[in-house]
């Protein structure tokens, strides 16, 4: 007999912390944001996608409010903090909340990835506790990872430029997490820092060929849903931001979705689908 409830793990991508919650068995996408933000106190958790890993592990597909969670009981979230409110229903003592990190460091934090200092930490010349005091590092400062060294020590490269490398501890033993995943808002804070935007023309094409074209100028800092934003103020179509989508080829015939999160970067032609790509006259 099918249960009445599951149990659904929401996880964030940038901290790996994950919490777990009881929904429906029948539940829409919707359905489990709405429990997850009643169950963290967090309202801002209705403005944001729940995502689901690709089944080639190569990044993460956002997911519609109004599809069925069915099978799905690992879900992925960015940009909001999975620390419930005081009163929240998923809050629990401090000693419960403790993040562990993995033991698994290069798969965690991979090199090159750019990472953010969760609270006040030091950066260190070498890779021992007692090596000397390079840099004394506030919340919020990002650096990428240049290496691994033993337990949860990561060699590192402070950003922006210049840079100044050195030796970081990724978590305590009792399991805080001192560094984690830079957001979305400081990786284009940084890119802003490093690469000044720059307006640049871009196409828009159907996916399935034939029918209209879009060129648009827009900022090459640009996420694709402010893409999508864009394209929607041109042709007049405000149902492009509902339902349209970018997409790249996978194959001779299908096709892979791209994440309203995703930067454009050095990509200036895209495939669409979704909408009709004529202006609303």
């Amino acid at each position: 007999e099918r249960p009445d409830t599951v149990e659904v793990t929401i996880r964030s991508i940038h901290t790996n912390r994950a919490q777990s919650l009881q929904v429906k068995a029948a539940a829409t996408i919707g359905d489990v944001k709405e429990a997850f933000a009643n169950a963290l106190g967090k309202p801002e958790v209705l403005n944001v996608k729940l995502l689901r890993r690709n089944n080639d592990s190569s990044g993460y597909t956002s997911l519609l409010d109004d599809e069925v969670c069915g099978s799905k009981r690992q879900l992925f979230i960015m940009n909001v903090d999975l620390e419930p409110e005081p009163g929240a229903p998923l809050a629990e003592s401090p000693e419960d909340r403790q993040v562990v990190v993995r033991k698994e460091l290069p798969e965690l934090f991979p090199m090159g990835a750019i990472l953010s200092t969760a609270r006040s930490t030091l950066l260190r010349e070498g890779e021992g506790l007692d090596s000397e005091r390079v840099l004394d590092l506030e919340p919020g400062q990002l650096c990428a990872v240049r290496g691994h060294g033993a337990g949860k020590r990561l060699n590192v490269e402070m950003l922006p430029e210049p840079g100044q490398w050195g030796w970081l501890t990724a978590a305590t033993k009792s399991g805080e997490v001192l560094v984690v995943h830079a957001s979305e808002q400081q990786l284009l804070a940084l890119r802003r820092q490093q690469h000044p935007p720059e307006t640049v023309m871009v196409t828009v094409a159907p996916a399935t060929g034939g029918g209209e074209w879009v060129e648009l100028f827009v900022l090459d800092s640009l996420t694709f849903a402010g893409l999508k934003e864009a394209l929607a103020a041109s042709l007049g179509r405000p149902e492009v931001l509902q339902r349209g989508r970018f997409v790249q080829r996978k194959g001779a015939a299908s096709f892979a979705g791209i994440r309203d999160e995703e930067f454009l970067g050095d990509r200036r032609d895209f495939l669409y689908m979704g909408t009709d790509l004529t202006p609303q006259r």
